[in-house]
């Protein structure tokens, strides 16, 4: 049971609601592991977190990736590119990457990027529909 969903924040000198992971780290305790199959999660909050934490255990809150915080470490130790080719296959089968396509401002990526980027993928798309890139003529 989680009364209340507020902690004291020492650091930041004030309240913050309880995150994801612990709810989750606390519900994952419910019930008897060994003996039970199933447990059982109450969670006692105010009426404007309701709709957060029923997201929440609902799992209709995406997960966002943390590894932008740390990705200039693990370059240098897991890859050790001879190229920035090799460096950005290697990023492509992150998490991060899928999260950074899906919602790309909640990384820093300008809306102005989003955009350009996109017109930029229509227009090489396009181009190639049309045969142009190879000197062809859209008539052919």
């Amino acid at each position: 049971m989680i009364k209340g969903t507020q902690l004291y924040d020492l650091k930041a000198g004030g309240w913050r609601d309880l995150g994801m992971m612990d709810v989750m780290q606390i519900f994952g305790r419910a019930g008897r592991p060994r003996f039970d199959k199933s447990g059982e999660g109450i969670i006692i909050t105010s009426h404007d977190k309701l709709a957060y934490y029923l997201r929440l255990l609902t799992s209709q809150l995406p997960i966002e990736s943390q590894f932008i915080s740390s990705l200039k470490d693990n370059l240098n130790v897991e890859v050790t590119p001879h190229n920035v080719k090799e460096a950005c296959a290697w990023l492509g089968y992150t998490y991060l990457f899928i999260r950074m396509k899906m919602n790309p401002l909640a990384y820093g990526i300008e809306w102005d990027e989003v955009l350009g980027s996109w017109l930029a993928r229509h227009a090489a798309f396009e181009e190639d529909k049309l045969n142009l890139s190879s000197g062809g003529s859209p008539m052919q």
